[in-house]
């Protein structure tokens, strides 16, 4: 339906966008829309936008012509171009490739979503470089390799050859060539990690807090500790070495929940800038041992707000530090373009922004999906880069992960969170996520509706916030 609105003499006809209204207290309503604008109305402001009354207020006509919460021919195109932004990714091509060069892992860690320690082999180097010839199919002009396991460094030899062959094909590609590396550490030497560092290879790694709360959750396959070796190599990278490509992140279990300042402690000790605090994926060996080192997401969030006030203390304080979920939703919030976080986005960038490989060179959706069959879309070996990007696999998840279906078509952080088709299937045996609304959704929730909070609570946040989303996270 159209309205109109009297501007200066002259009727300018408006009709609403679709937009989406959450309360933020008893006179404080947030509006967002799908192309990620935002404001923030009184109660007699929204009212005029419910009731179609913009004439009476002009400052919130053009407040909500400005941010395309209302739609003229004045402001059209720009909604259009804000939300092609915010889409782009949709036509760019896969730019995350995640290799696993081997299954076999010396570690018991109690959550691993891979179940690795079955030991079922190591990916050869004709697998590897029917792989690497595979990734370079996409079109995107950037290619971020991440080189993952199991515990890659036991089958260092494939690593090199992975960088080396990427490498030799991008003379010609001239694409954006990125690498990383997620490893345990467990089997770094100066040798390899000369090497690394030359290659300018991105390293990251768990750390999971103290000694007492690490070895909990990730200890060797004997039983012994792996704190000591993990730290070692992290001050060894970041102080000896002054390497700066370097981040872990703490898993968090059970376990951790009691511990949230410590494990910020522990970073901060060892001269890690920022950490996220990472939910357990309920799959894997962590949706089998759920009952033991599971938790709430109300649990999960009174953890993460109380992590984040030390943090904020530690920032006022001047020790720059920072929580890199607070950071991504600050990012999806703030900026105009989509952060490029794969995980939280809609529609999911499985398949289509993120693609996993196996030892065997078996293709999946993303990551967390290779303990799953029904999300493999292939093998290197045989099937091309075009037919499984647009396969009716792909195609099906990036429908169901679009939202539409979903309870998340009429949630005001829609334009800013995604769904799990992956977490779905292994929680509730279906792809499209159930009601009531699942562990991750709540999380996500209870985030972004503090994130915002504290984004309008005071200057001083505001511009620690701000700071906070030209940092790097890992």
């Amino acid at each position: 339906m159209t309205f109109s609105y009297l501007d200066t003499e002259k009727c300018v006809d408006y009709t609403e966008n679709q937009y989406f209204v959450e309360s933020l207290g008893q006179d404080t309503f947030l509006i967002t829309t799908e192309h990620g604008a935002w404001v923030v109305l009184n109660r007699e402001q929204y009212k005029l936008l419910r009731l179609n009354r913009l004439h009476e207020d002009s400052g919130l006509f053009q407040e909500l012509e400005r941010k395309g919460v209302i739609v003229t021919k004045r402001n059209v195109d720009n909604i259009i171009n804000l939300y092609r932004l915010r889409r782009d990714f949709l036509f760019m091509g896969v730019n995350l490739h995640i290799i696993a060069v081997t299954s076999k892992c010396n570690h018991r860690c109690i959550y691993c979503f891979t179940g690795s320690r079955k030991n079922r082999g190591d990916m050869d180097g004709d697998t590897a470089k029917d792989v690497v010839d595979f990734i370079f199919q996409s079109p995107n002009p950037a290619i971020n390799i991440e080189i993952s396991g199991g515990e890659p460094l036991m089958n260092f030899d494939v690593v090199r050859f992975i960088i080396e062959y990427s490498e030799k094909l991008n003379k010609k590609c001239g694409k954006n060539l990125s690498f990383s590396v997620a490893t345990n550490l467990s089997r770094m030497d100066e040798d390899i990690l000369e090497y690394l560092m030359d290659k300018k290879v991105s390293i990251s790694t768990s750390l999971d807090g103290p000694k007492r709360v690490h070895d909990k959750n990730r200890k060797y396959l004997g039983g012994s500790s792996s704190y000591e070796e993990t730290v070692y190599w992290i001050d060894v990278i970041k102080r000896d070495h002054q390497y700066p490509l370097i981040g872990a992140l703490p898993v968090i279990t059970r376990y951790s929940l009691a511990h949230g300042g410590e494990i910020v402690d522990e970073y901060v000790k060892h001269d890690l800038g920022c950490l996220r605090l990472k939910y357990i994926c309920p799959t894997g060996d962590a949706q089998k041992r759920w009952d033991r080192i599971g938790y709430t997401s109300e649990e999960y969030l009174v953890l993460w707000k109380n992590v984040l006030e030390y943090i904020l203390e530690l920032n006022f304080s001047g020790i720059e530090f920072n929580e890199g979920l607070t950071t991504l939703a600050l990012k999806k919030i703030l900026w105009t373009r989509d952060p490029n976080y794969v995980d939280l986005s809609m529609p999911c960038g499985a398949g289509i922004r993120q693609i996993a490989y196996d030892e065997g060179g078996n293709i999946y959706t993303c990551d967390e999906a290779r303990p799953y069959d029904i999300f493999r879309l292939g093998n290197v070996g045989r099937d091309g880069y075009m037919e499984t990007t647009t396969s009716r696999i792909v195609a099906s998840i990036v429908g169901i992960s679009s939202g539409y279906p979903l309870i998340c078509d009429f949630c005001v952080w829609k334009p800013y969170c995604g769904v799990c088709c992956v977490i779905s299937y292994a929680q509730q045996g279906n792809i499209i996520p159930k009601l009531p609304l699942d562990f991750r959704c709540r999380i996500h929730k209870g985030i972004f509706e503090y994130v915002f909070k504290k984004l309008l609570s005071s200057p001083e946040w505001r511009k620690i916030f701000m700071k906070w989303v030209n940092i790097p996270m890992f």
